[in-house]
């Protein structure tokens, strides 16, 4: 899990910075908006009506007799205030209701004493609206300067977000493309490695077929020979084969099929196995069902290199997954679309792992295990185009099978001495 997280980290991280960009975006957006169609409206409105009050105001004090209600300065309060109604029955927004009514309710008591004339009620409610436009102008001034402010700190922080996040992007680019060198790099000393083993190895493999040319030996000599020189091939069979998994990897596999008897590719496994472990071969148990439910020993068109490996896997963990005594069991089948081979042993799969058996580097309780056998089995049994499942308990062990498809109509051939 921790692995995970760092490997995801990167794109966590930008994942956030970019949800956190959009979040500054949007407040900018709402506080502009504010801006626009509220904050600056309502104090010209506000300030328009306060000069108007205010004009009203004066030329009260000059007129003498003169009636105010009739003069410019009446029009130029009429017109503000009529101005602040149709913004305040449009555009005014509902969380900022409680100053539009107090000024209109103080604005409509001025009106109300220019249509009686009353100069001294016009007096007192002027008195008593421009200390409130006064006060209500300079609130929303200070919340526009409020919502200015906001809209920079918003776009600075969202500027310094973009910048991080290019950087991140560089930084993670920069680190893919050493990823990318380390890899062709390792692929290039692997394939150097290879090369340089395949030689001496090509050498040890034809030694014990000289040997085995001396007739001056025994029949127990003879099989030693014969399983050195198996083992030999088997190891320059995984050699050459982990090209093929980069090959899988990476998507670039094609399957070459040919033809194979997967009973054969079983049983020289089961020999070496059993005399690298120092058991008895009878310690699996093979059964071969053909096409007509007799024994038979089946071809395959696939790959066959490919299947031999993916049975030393398979057959490796079971017998280490097993009981000191208790048989493995390898059931090897015909189906309608290819081959069936299931391996069975006695011990269950720990339930921690039972989830993701089949992926990389999972293991469990196992000296030395590098949880890569089932994982590559895996991956090579759906490159050929099969599939591969497994199947636990308790109380009768474990089970992997695998279905190999038929690449053309397979033949029976009678067993064989293997």
């Amino acid at each position: 899990m921790h692995s995970r997280l760092k490997t995801y980290s990167p794109l966590l991280l930008s994942l956030a910075l970019g949800g956190v960009i959009v979040l500054l975006v949007l407040r900018i957006v709402s506080f502009s908006d504010a801006v626009t169609s509220y904050y600056t409206p309502a104090i010209l409105n506000f300030e328009n009506l306060m000069e108007g009050s205010q004009h009203l105001k004066a030329v009260m004090g000059d007129s003498g007799s003169h009636d105010p209600s009739e003069s410019i300065a009446a029009r130029h309060f009429t017109i503000a205030l009529d101005r602040l109604i149709r913004m305040g029955n449009t555009t005014w927004p509902g969380d900022h209701q409680r100053p539009l009514d107090e000024v209109l309710a103080a604005a409509d008591r001025v009106r109300e004493s220019l249509n009686s004339r009353d100069s001294a009620s016009l007096a007192a409610s002027l008195d008593s609206l421009l200390p409130l436009l006064a006060k209500h102008t300079l609130e929303h001034g200070e919340e526009l300067e409020n919502a200015r402010r906001s809209i920079r700190v918003s776009t600075i922080g969202a500027g310094l977000l973009s910048l991080l996040l290019t950087v991140l992007g560089y930084a993670a680019t920069m680190r893919e493309r050493r990823v990318a060198q380390l890899l062709a790099r390792e692929k290039d000393i692997e394939q150097i490695i290879r090369h340089d083993i395949k030689s001496p190895l090509s050498g040890l493999i034809c030694l014990p077929s000289l040997l085995l040319e001396d007739e001056n030996l025994t029949s127990n000599q003879r099989g030693m020979l014969e399983m050195s020189a198996l083992t030999g091939r088997k190891i320059l069979n995984q050699i050459n084969c982990s090209l093929t998994l980069h090959r899988i990897e990476d998507g670039t596999y094609h399957l070459t099929p040919e033809e194979c008897i997967p009973a054969k590719l079983a049983h020289e496994n089961i020999e070496i196995l059993a005399f690298a472990n120092q058991v008895e071969p009878s310690v699996f148990n093979v059964r071969e069902r053909g096409p007509n439910g007799g024994g038979a020993s089946l071809t395959l068109r696939t790959d066959a290199l490919l299947l031999d490996i993916i049975l030393m896997n398979l057959l490796r963990n079971a017998l280490e997954a097993s009981d000191p005594g208790v048989p493995v069991s390898v059931d090897i089948s015909w189906l309608d679309n290819g081959i069936s081979i299931a391996i069975a042993n006695s011990r269950s799969v720990p339930f921690k792992i039972r989830g993701c058996f089949f992926e990389k580097y999972v293991t469990s309780g196992k000296v030395g295990g590098t949880g890569l056998g089932t994982y590559s089995a895996m991956i090579m049994v759906r490159a050929i185009g099969g599939i591969i499942d497994m199947k636990t308990s308790d109380e009768s062990g474990t089970v992997v099978t695998i279905h190999i498809p038929q690449g053309v109509t397979p033949t029976s051939k009678r067993s064989q001495p293997v």
